[in-house]
């Protein structure tokens, strides 16, 4: 099985694939097509995301349109999305959803990626520090801190302050968005490790998706 590059990796080559050099360096370094093979049928259109103003519309991000929004768990989450397992994957079509939260949260980067990996335990219960995978890259101006955890993931339902669930084979996709203008803002998505394997490359179009904006009035 092919080992996913990391999140910074990943979310450097998408940035740098949607910006107008890029499509240009493609354009000019192409060599003349050859002749033209047999018709294919056209792969479906892809559906156009969904846009998502945060902080009282100081930023906003881009969703995959499959991912419902749903009513935050708690008050403390200003945005919340059902991310559904691979329809096209009967394997992982019966696993449950992911779940991705969006909210603004005081604290430092380290206090706040010490408490997602504390949220997790490894094999025999042990801490998951060592194979957590920090990193931190820039996207639009802002500095984003990204974070990756598998292992047993230890759920808080009713929020931070209540009882936790145990649910072995889970993993993290975390992103720190330090915005001077709007504070510091928490993109987290948790679920089944194979369903939020899947949506890595969402995850991370959704990460380099955010940008700045003029609030309203």
């Amino acid at each position: 099985m092919t080992k996913p590059a990391p999140l910074r990796h990943a979310l450097a080559c998408f940035l740098l694939a949607t910006t107008p050099l890029a499509a240009f360096a493609v354009e000019t370094e192409t060599e003349p097509a050859a002749a033209p093979a047999a018709a294919k049928p056209a792969p479906a259109k892809r559906a156009e995301p969904q846009t998502i103003a945060l902080a009282e519309g100081a930023l906003a991000i881009k969703a995959p349109a499959a991912w419902k929004q749903v009513e935050p768990r708690n008050r403390i989450i200003e945005v919340e999305l059902v991310v559904p397992p691979p329809a096209d994957d009967q394997a992982l079509a019966e696993l449950e959803p992911a779940r991705l939260t969006v909210m603004p949260a005081g604290g430092s980067v380290e206090q706040n990626i010490a408490r997602w990996i504390g949220q997790f335990r490894g094999a025999g219960g042990g801490a998951v520090r060592e194979q957590a995978k920090i990193e931190e890259l820039e996207v639009r101006g802002m500095q984003v801190h990204t974070v990756e955890i598998a292992g047993t993931y230890l759920d808080a339902p009713r929020g931070p302050f209540g009882p936790t669930e145990e649910k072995p084979e889970h993993r993290l996709l975390g992103a720190i968005v330090l915005s001077k203008d709007a504070g510091n803002y928490f993109i987290k998505m948790t679920g089944p490790d194979a369903v939020v394997a899947a949506a890595r490359p969402e995850f991370v179009e959704l990460v380099g998706s955010i940008t700045k904006q003029k609030p309203a009035g």
